[in-house]
């Protein structure tokens, strides 16, 4: 099954949005070099974030930062409205040994933290944060969404675990009222499927037939791929090492002779010869 973002309308009520990232998740872990436990984590803000970037428009970037005291650090994600996500952990070393379920993200969480959205929408930045409370993103999303949006809102995310790679079907969901919407429509929703996340994931052969398991009569407005994607580039990093204060540069070349610089994101090598660090030297 392709990854994918399928959005819908939900009758006069609301709307919805149904991600399968199953592809970009194990990019991401192969990229990062991930054990389990961090791939888990990754994968489920890797969800997150395209769930909160759907709605809007394709120029609207959606960066979510989870910031906690636990042996995980710190997790964040960036994502697009048009399908393009990537992303890394803190700690890239976490296993998934001991207690299941939320037992197991609370290991990795800790006790305190807080989790920080920022949208990009065409240039106009706007910032939310809020406290982790449940310790597991899907469920801190919907604490977000009821602390600094006015509109009902539920997230709901699955990672299944499996023992050759950490990482089975990845995927998740979002349902929003209408402003206008009956609110009262979202719950029972919600509940129901909440109940049949899992299984619809993992029985579904496409994205699409996994939104019409979760949302029987939605109407299906758009879809398209999701995929693990960066930015970075050579002429990124060069224009990024061109603010830096030219006695610097100098003294990268004086003592290396090159410079080699790591994508955070995607854990890609750059390697910047002498000539290239010369030539921010020179007059512009």
């Amino acid at each position: 099954m392709n990854d994918a973002v399928v959005r819908g309308l939900l009758g006069d009520w609301g709307h919805a949005t149904v991600v399968v990232a199953t592809k970009a998740a194990r990019a991401a872990r192969a990229a990062h070099g991930l054990a389990p436990g961090s791939a888990s984590m990754l994968a489920q803000g890797l969800v997150g974030a395209l769930l909160l970037a759907s709605p809007e428009k394709s120029s609207t970037r959606i960066n979510l930062q989870v910031s906690c005291d636990g042996p995980l650090g710190s997790l964040f994600v960036d994502a697009s409205g048009v399908g393009n996500v990537r992303g890394y952990v803190g700690n890239p070393a976490l296993g998934l040994e001991g207690a299941p379920g939320a037992y197991r993200w609370r290991a990795l969480l800790g006790n305190t933290g807080t989790l920080s959205v920022l949208r990009d929408l065409s240039g106009r930045f706007y910032r939310s944060t809020v406290a982790l409370a449940a310790f597991d993103l899907g469920q801190d999303l919907n604490n977000y969404f009821a602390t600094s949006d006015q509109l009902p809102t539920w997230i709901a995310i699955t990672v299944e675990p499996t023992a050759e790679d950490a990482l089975g079907r990845v995927g998740g969901l979002l349902v929003q009222c209408f402003p206008e919407g009956d609110r009262d429509a979202l719950g029972p929703v919600a509940n129901a499927a909440s109940e049949m996340l899992a299984r619809a994931l993992e029985t579904a052969n496409s994205a699409g037939d996994f939104a019409v398991k979760l949302l029987p009569g939605i109407q299906v407005l758009a879809e398209h791929l999701a995929k693990f994607v960066c930015e970075c580039s050579l002429e990124r990093i060069l224009a990024a090492l061109a603010t830096l204060p030219a006695s610097d540069i100098s003294d990268i070349i004086d003592k290396q002779g090159h410079a080699v610089v790591t994508c955070q994101f995607c854990a890609r090598r750059h390697e910047v010869s002498r000539e290239a660090l010369e030539r921010l030297l020179l007059p512009s």
